[in-house]
């Protein structure tokens, strides 16, 4: 994709010089000046008004209106123009072009013909060409591909062509593409061999499949600062600068590659499958494992298949057994006498299905506060009914407990209502001892409907969304498709909030108004979880058990205080409790199992590492050099800031807000901290602000946001590399510094100097030399070879900085601060603290993180008992904000040599195992 100012503009160069190649055939050639034409001479470049590329406004709303947002087939972005005064001089430059070796020409639109429709063009006729230049420049930087423009005019036509005409034709074109963007959308979906979309075709596509991608980035800032002119006529990786290996990621790599490869979920491959629970996405990450898919699915049959037995237990409707005779006894009534001899009531009767019974009732018979009615022939009966005793009787009589019995022989009587029931979560009835409001009114009808009611259904049922989405997530990670598993699960859990929610309300309005506040408790529940797993979801795992016994508590509330029944609890136990308490209590067992198992693997480095600290805090002075470090690095630490890399966004995007055709004028190459446009003049001025951003002193409309793409972040550490290359040099020259000597005389890339550097990760200790052989820089720094006698640290490997952001960070790519990277080593705690001095007073970079491992108060089993003084920095000079590069955070190690010559291959090696089982 030709995505990138830097791009377009290197092609903008290369294109102008194969123009004036393309001129110099044809004598007759003429060129555009501001308002009159020349000949095209040697020398006259800067006499020309040159076209300039595409405004990208322009270029928005080509794409939008006319392209469906295809950006490869917009193939006009660089062009050039060039006027004839004949049609025979602009037969001659076709020529010219067809022949020149250099050039690919892929379509050619003939307005020149006699039956070419002028209206699409306003009358306007020339010749367009769109090609490629092939070239060995436009091959070193991977733009073989790239399509350009070129229009070849009659020097009438251009005369012509005024403002005024152009602007009708503006609006000509602005009122006659929408209505073709319909077919224009069509014609995307059919594959066709046109020139539009050949922008697609990227150098990584055809011959220059080599070097791999993840080598451009990870070696970026490896490459040899200033190449001599006859390594630059090698097109070679090896010999290009820092800029044009940054310009080559742009180039030959397709846009947001390594976001892509952030998006791909192989980072997990190497970690534990009981570390990914407690990385910063669990949902997402555990997916990659089948252990935790089939735990998710095990769940979700669970509740598929207690579902099917809710709603068989619903169209059942779950009669009582048929009886023929049926008594109502007044338990209790109204003045709160027990056993009252007045049965208090005018009649009573049986409901099916909320109806009155339809059977007829042979006798009905009362005494000693009971009623007793005998139908035709055996009912069944689902709920009952009674009327309230006659108008001006006495409301003091009113049964306010009562039962309901039924029998077949009227010797063996059954229980089938009473005036308190409940509905169990098994849809089963349970009759307690608990007193009815009867209400004042004389013949009224009271119903008892003890059928199920809707709002059970919704209560048992809220678990399915939940597990619906538990099983798309699962699936989908058997297809390693684990992007957006936590916004299913979140969806999910909004839908089964809601279901919840809903059933509370309609508990209510049933008058189970009990249920309806234990409904509303678990919806209270399930909308935690949600939020949890939404804003905080490397908590979700750790707070399992938990969210457990909370569903657990919402029960017992239900039993034992809304009901007075807590033997309820056995036959109605709380599952979703239970297990999500089990669930949790096991992952957190698993955790520190983990945990200790690699504790166990650097067991050894720990005990070699205490001893050697041991050793340090036993030297003379040693403990007052240490505590004079942790004063000063508190004071560096005091005002913290916000360590995150940081762009700048301008604010007047928009529609006729800003021309944006002029950001792109420039040669500068700014690849660093633009997110969208690079001004230098908005960049000059720069204050720190408290809050953790820098803002533009002459720009209010910038404003300062998290990076948010790993391809930027990598760009910007490799412009950013040799300042803090530079910076380091200078610390380590002022506070007796060393530096590990390189293993390989020379540096570079350059036969097996990049098969080393390219299989080194970055880490001092995985470096092929010897140990304990380093140079002091304050003896060295004036050899002008001193450099390649230094193992630089390179920038962090693509892998596992993918690795870092999935397990730690959450995919936000801001939080990665440690990619540029340097090391500097010091023989004593006094030269280190030096250095650090030097570091607090350097006005070219700003201090805003320190993390003190050299403290007595640091845990050293955090670090394997490893130990140094890490800082997080700014480089804030000028060149650093030309670039755009001045909000990028890096990081500078300082270690003791002690420490350095016991680390060894093989304790990395254990590191690393601890590391991926702990999942950081």
């Amino acid at each position: 994709e030709a995505s990138g100012s830097e791009k377009i503009r290197r092609k903008s160069s290369m294109w102008r010089y194969q123009y004036r190649a393309w001129g110099q055939p044809a004598p007759a050639v003429v060129v555009p000046a501001v308002e009159e034409y020349v000949k095209w001479k040697p020398g006259m470049e800067n006499e020309i008004r040159w076209a300039q590329l595409k405004r990208v406004d322009k270029a928005i709303n080509k794409l939008t209106r006319v392209y469906a947002e295809d950006v490869s087939k917009l193939v006009d972005v660089c062009r050039q123009v060039i006027v004839f005064e004949k049609v025979q001089d602009m037969v001659a430059c076709l020529d010219a072009i067809d022949e020149d070796p250099q050039c690919r020409v892929l379509r050619v639109k003939n307005r020149m013909q006699v039956w070419s429709d002028a209206t699409e063009s306003g009358g306007f006729r020339n010749v367009v060409l769109s090609l490629n230049i092939t070239s060995r420049e436009p091959v070193r930087y991977g733009l073989e591909n790239h399509v350009c423009e070129v229009q070849l005019v009659l020097k009438p036509f251009a005369e012509a062509a005024t403002a005024e005409r152009h602007e009708r034709y503006v609006k000509f074109r602005y009122h006659h593409r929408p209505v073709a963007v319909t077919f224009q959308r069509l014609q995307s979906l059919v594959p066709t061999q046109s020139i539009r979309g050949a922008n697609r075709r990227t150098a990584m596509t055809g011959e220059r499949a080599s070097p791999l991608p993840l080598r451009l980035f990870s070696t970026a800032a490896q490459v040899a600062p200033d190449p001599s002119p006859e390594d630059r006529s090698d097109p070679g990786l090896e010999h290009l600068t820092i800029k044009e290996t940054v310009a080559l990621q742009r180039t030959t790599v397709e846009g947001g590659y390594l976001d892509k490869v952030l998006k791909s979920g192989y980072s997990l491959k190497s970690a534990s499958s009981g570390s990914v629970l407690f990385t910063a996405k669990p949902i997402e990450t555990s997916m990659c494992y089948w252990q935790w898919q089939t735990l998710l699915l095990v769940y979700a049959v669970m509740v598929y298949v207690a579902c099917f037995g809710i709603w068989d237990k619903w169209k059942s409707a779950d009669f009582a057994p048929p009886y023929q005779h049926f008594r109502f006894t007044n338990i209790e009534n109204r003045m709160g006498t027990t056993r009252p001899p007045a049965v208090g009531i005018q009649s009573f009767g049986v409901m099916k299905n909320g109806c009155l019974s339809v059977e007829k009732v042979d006798s009905v018979s009362k005494g000693d506060g009971v009623m007793t009615v005998k139908y035709w022939r055996p009912v069944e009966m689902n709920g009952f009914y009674f009327v309230t005793d006659y108008a001006n009787s006495s409301t003091d009589f009113d049964p306010v407990k009562f039962e309901v019995h039924g029998s077949m022989d009227e010797q063996t009587w059954d229980r089938v209502g009473s005036s308190f029931f409940r509905i169990q979560d098994n849809g089963n009835r349970k009759l307690l001892d608990g007193k009815y409001k009867t209400p004042k009114l004389r013949d009224f009808n009271v119903k008892f409907n003890m059928e199920l009611p809707w709002a059970w259904v919704l209560s048992m049922t809220g678990h399915v969304p939940w597990a619906f989405a538990l099983t798309i997530i699962a699936i989908s990670g058997l297809f390693l498709i684990t992007r957006g598993a936590t916004v299913v699960f979140a969806v999910g859990m909004a839908s089964s909030f809601l279901v919840h929610f809903t059933a509370s309300i309609a508990w209510y309005y049933t008058g189970f108004w009990q249920e309806g506040v234990a409904s509303l408790l678990f919806a209270g529940g399930v909308f935690g979880t949600m939020v949890l797993a939404v804003r905080w979801p490397a908590r979700l795992v750790r707070s399992l058990a938990s969210i457990g016994v909370s569903f657990c508590l919402i029960d017992v509330f239900r039993h034992g205080i809304l009901y007075s029944d807590i033997s309820g609890m056995a036959y109605n136990p709380p599952i979703t409790g239970i297990i999500l308490t089990i669930s949790g209590l096991v992952a957190i067992w698993l955790r520190r199992r983990i945990v200790a198992t690699a504790k166990r693997i650097v067991e050894q480095d720990l005990a070699e590492y205490s001893k050697l600290w041991a050793e340090v805090e036993g030297r003379p002075g040693a403990v007052e050099e240490l505590e004079a470090l942790e004063q000063l690095a508190a004071r560096m630490a005091a005002v913290q800031h916000r360590v995150r890399h940081l762009c700048r966004v301008d604010r007047r995007l928009g529609p006729g807000s800003h021309d944006l055709s002029k950001d792109f004028e420039t040669d500068s190459l700014s690849l660093g901290s633009e997110c969208h446009v690079h001004d230098k003049s908005l960049t000059m001025s720069l204050e720190w602000s408290a809050g953790g951003g820098r803002t533009p002193s002459h720009s209010p409309m910038r404003a300062m946001v998290p990076v948010t793409s790993l391809d930027q972040v990598y760009s910007q550490a490799a412009l950013i590399q040799p300042m803090l290359r530079t910076k380091v040099q200078e610390w380590a020259q002022a506070s007796d510094g060393l530096f590990p000597r390189a293993k390989h005389a020379f540096f570079g890339f350059r036969g097996g100097a990049l098969r080393s550097f390219h299989g080194w990760e970055g880490s001092l200790s995985r470096t092929e030399m010897t140990k304990g052989s380093y140079v002091k820089w304050a003896e060295m720094y004036a050899n002008p070879e001193s450099e390649s006698l230094v193992q630089w640290a390179s920038i962090k490997r693509v892998e596992r900085s993918v690795e870092k952001l999935t397990r730690v960070y959450g995919e936000d790519v801001s939080r990665l601060v440690d990619v540029c990277r340097q090391s500097v080593v010091f023989e004593s705690i006094g030269s280190l603290r030096h250095c650090l001095d030097a570091i607090h007073n350097d006005p070219g970079v700003l201090v805003v993180r320190v993390k003190n491992r050299l403290s007595r108060k640091f845990n050293a089993a955090e670090s394997a008992g490893f130990r140094n003084v890490a800082l997080n920095l700014l480089i804030v000079t000028p060149e650093a904000a030309e670039l755009g590069v001045d909000t990028h955070v890096c990081e500078v190690q300082l270690l003791l040599r002690d420490f350095m010559d016991a680390k060894s291959n093989e304790g990395h090696k254990r590191y690393v195992r601890f590391r991926n089982l702990r999942g950081e």
